[in-house]
């Protein structure tokens, strides 16, 4: 008895017709579950309408099948909507036992964990969870926009340190922040180079949090990544102008020059080759000022480029048409000359050479 008064639920044997038999109260029932006022009654009486009939249907199936019928539903009572889970289970005398447990707060709090976790989804910045307890903090949830901008799945991700994203060109004093954060629990902000899963690199505002529980134990770090590379680049790209711009004003060497903006150019074309070649007025070659990137037998080839004879090179059409001259799908291309075997040689799939023009139109290089 002492067990059965120390449990929060409602307890009601039915017969088999629903009606019901006994009660035991929890300490905060509703009236609809109250010993006077249901008891002897039938359950449809006491729940007119559907819900009676979704009850007796529950108790009709537990003595039918001899297994525990279940029925989640809201209750309309004298303390407003409740949410309960009812228990049917079939005894041997053909009376139907029932447990009705009070399930709204867990309802609310589960209702409430499920928009939580519908935002973490929908938000547009990466958001990961990482176990603090647990050795070298792996990772236990990644939401969509993470995998959107590291290519990365959950499945990929979970039970891992984040440290997979680091590669050559991470900042290590970025890294011995980030480490010091999650030493000491404290949050932190950085701004750090990361790799994608296909080895691009991006610019990520990293965000950590610490997250205590009650007691003030440190149990899990929140990472919130936001990529910048778009800002990052473009002020990379404003300041490296600026330094060219300064370097022509102070009439540095061409060479440097244009290795400076071969540099720039790598920035956003990281995975080409690059050549500067300067022409001048008269000459019958191109000769290279500045390449970044380029297979040696290929730099070899276009360090100095006649103009007189037909070799099929790009940068020879670019000085005679002043216009561009792009070269496509080399490996099907039928176009000739030794310049093209040379390239084909060193499987590059397509080669551009643009004409660098004078204010006055006239072809300075390529």
């Amino acid at each position: 008895r002492a067990i059965l008064e120390a449990i929060p639920d409602v307890i009601l044997i039915h017969d088999r017709h629903g009606r019901v038999l006994r009660v035991k109260e929890s300490a905060r029932s509703p009236h609809c579950f109250q010993k006077e006022r249901i008891e002897g009654k039938c359950i449809a009486d006491i729940f007119p309408g559907k819900k009676g009939r979704e009850m007796l249907l529950k108790i009709e199936e537990s003595c039918q099948t001899g297994q525990t019928q279940v029925l989640e539903t809201d209750l309309d009572t004298d303390r407003g909507k409740l949410s309960y889970e009812i228990r049917y289970v079939c005894m041997e005398d053909r009376q139907v036992l029932a447990v009705a447990r009070n399930t709204t707060d867990t309802r609310i709090t589960q209702q409430g964990l499920n928009l939580r976790n519908r935002a973490l989804e929908a938000a547009g910045n990466g958001i990961i969870i990482a176990d603090a307890i647990l050795p070298d903090f792996p990772i236990i949830y990644s939401n969509n926009a993470f995998t959107e901008i590291t290519q990365y799945s959950a499945e990929e991700s979970i039970g891992k340190n984040c440290r997979f994203l680091q590669g050559p060109q991470t900042d290590p004093e970025k890294v011995r922040q980030i480490r010091e954060a999650l030493d000491k629990g404290t949050q932190c902000r950085v701004e750090v180079r990361n790799y994608r899963k296909d080895g691009s690199l991006f610019w990520n505002e990293l965000t950590i949090t610490p997250i205590r529980n009650d007691v003030g134990e440190l149990t899990h770090f929140i990472g919130v990544q936001n990529d910048i590379s778009t800002r990052v680049l473009e002020g990379e790209r404003k300041d490296r102008i600026r330094r060219i711009l300064e370097a022509i004003t102070h009439d540095k060497p061409l060479k440097k020059i244009a290795g400076m903006i071969a540099s720039f150019l790598r920035v956003y074309f990281p995975y080409k080759g690059i050549q500067i070649a300067l022409w001048q007025p008269g000459s019958e070659v191109l000769e290279t000022l500045s390449e970044i990137g380029l297979p040696a037998v290929l730099s070899h080839k276009l360090r100095k480029v006649g103009l007189k004879k037909d070799t099929g090179c790009p940068c020879a059409m670019a000085v005679k048409t002043r216009k561009a001259s792009v070269l496509e799908d080399l490996e099907n291309n039928e176009a000739s000359g030794k310049f093209i075997k040379t390239i084909k040689g060193v499987n590059i799939k397509s080669c551009w050479s643009f004409p660098i023009l004078s204010s006055e139109k006239k072809v300075l290089g390529t």
